[in-house]
């Protein structure tokens, strides 16, 4: 949903600067509350704040597409998430070890399979990818935008 809600948010004239901005600060606030390995600050805090920084200097189509990449690979992560989740054994890490995904996880407290777990958000993934590509791309504000850069 995420990546669904950042591509939507990329049709508004202000959404991507304080999209980036706000990103940038739920992953520093992040960073502070929960985040406790060293790989993690090292890789969260600096992506923090790359993400604020964004916001602030850049503006018009190259923040927009900036957002909307950013959108769109959150997306694409589910996708590719989900479909790891299709094993029946997961060997995540290498392991002779049989490791459990969300989705079997669910199944056991909630009923059914992992595949009908995995399938319901592999489609709810593919989804929110169509919704997010089709709604955040209105022709009518590249137009505008493509019309205010002929005078340059």
């Amino acid at each position: 949903w995420t990546g669904c809600f950042l591509l939507l948010f990329r049709r508004t004239r202000k959404g991507p600067k304080y999209g980036c901005i706000g990103l940038g600060v739920v992953i520093l606030l992040s960073c502070l509350l929960w985040i406790r390995t060293g790989f993690g600050l090292l890789m969260m805090i600096p992506f923090g704040a790359v993400l604020i920084i964004l916001g602030f200097l850049l503006e018009g189509r190259g923040l927009g597409t900036f957002y909307a990449l950013l959108g769109a690979t959150c997306c694409v992560t589910a996708i590719l998430d989900a479909h790891d989740m299709f094993m029946d054994s997961a060997h995540f890490d290498g392991s002779e070890e049989d490791e459990t995904t969300d989705a079997m996880q669910v199944a056991d407290e909630l009923g059914g399979t992992h595949f009908m777990w995995t399938l319901i958000w592999y489609i709810q993934a593919v989804v929110c990818l169509l919704i997010g590509l089709l709604l955040a791309f209105d022709p009518k504000d590249d137009e505008k935008e493509y019309d205010m850069y002929q005078g340059y």
